[in-house]
């Protein structure tokens, strides 16, 4: 090995498999950091979408109960009880998404004490 600097060689830093740098460890932590900012992003995302179908839902089961006449009014109260089964489970998805959420903002500030110990 040749070295191309007049500085002694006793202050060249030694690199050694067994030591791991600091700055690697921040960039793994910011990698890491990144990752659960975008799953929260995500998952406001999907929320925000879950509100929009349910406030359709909810139009469309206004709609069909506002029109008139026997037929229409089976043909609605069928429609009815579909999308309130979707609606429900919509619900339920939001409230997932929403308890999924809530772990990653927890696990994300969590991370963020760590980082501020280091």
């Amino acid at each position: 090995m040749v070295l191309v600097s007049s500085r002694p060689l006793s202050r060249h830093r030694k690199f050694s498999f067994g030591r791991v740098p600091n700055n690697c460890c921040s960039v793994q932590s910011q990698h890491f950091q990144m990752a659960l900012f975008d799953r929260v992003h995500d998952a406001g995302w999907l929320i925000t979408f879950m509100d929009y179908r349910i406030s359709h839902l909810q139009q469309e089961l206004d709609a069909l109960k506002s029109e008139g006449g026997p037929k229409v009014l089976a043909k609605a109260e069928e429609r009815v009880s579909e999308l309130e089964q979707e609606l429900e489970k919509t619900k339920r998805e939001r409230d997932e998404a929403f308890q999924w959420l809530e772990a990653s903002e927890k696990e994300l500030s969590e991370v963020r004490s760590n980082l501020a110990e280091i």
